[in-house]
């Protein structure tokens, strides 16, 4: 719990109301960072799923840092511009080829035999 005093001498705020707030505890400037969700633990330690210029899966291992509620920072691991995958219906596997976002030939995302094949 913390205690916060406001300069309320206009009388905006009145008894009773409430309010959330987040308080900024770290700042990184010019991170790289992913959304929680596309970063994968397992026996070696934290991982990313990249896709490569041939439109691979390459498993990267990465070193995590400072992270949020919806994002985390790659402190070694990643630069900046790496495509990396957060969402598939299935588990991608390394050298599987990955078809990415974006509309498909038919309006459609990804195609008919799902995100990857």
């Amino acid at each position: 719990m913390a205690r916060v005093i406001i300069d309320n001498s206009s009388n905006i705020l009145k008894p009773g109301m409430f309010a959330r707030v987040t308080i900024e505890t770290e700042s990184v400037k010019n991170a790289v960072v992913v959304p929680r969700e596309a970063v994968q633990k397992d026996k070696l330690g934290g991982c990313v799923i990249t896709v490569d210029n041939k439109s691979k899966a390459v498993r990267k291992p990465v070193l995590t840092g400072v992270s949020d509620d919806n994002f985390i920072a790659i402190e070694r691991g990643l630069v900046p511009g790496d495509k990396v995958v957060v969402m598939s219906g299935f588990p991608v596997k390394e050298g599987q080829l990955v078809v990415t976002g974006g509309l498909g030939k038919r309006g459609m995302r990804g195609n008919k035999q799902g995100a990857s094949r």
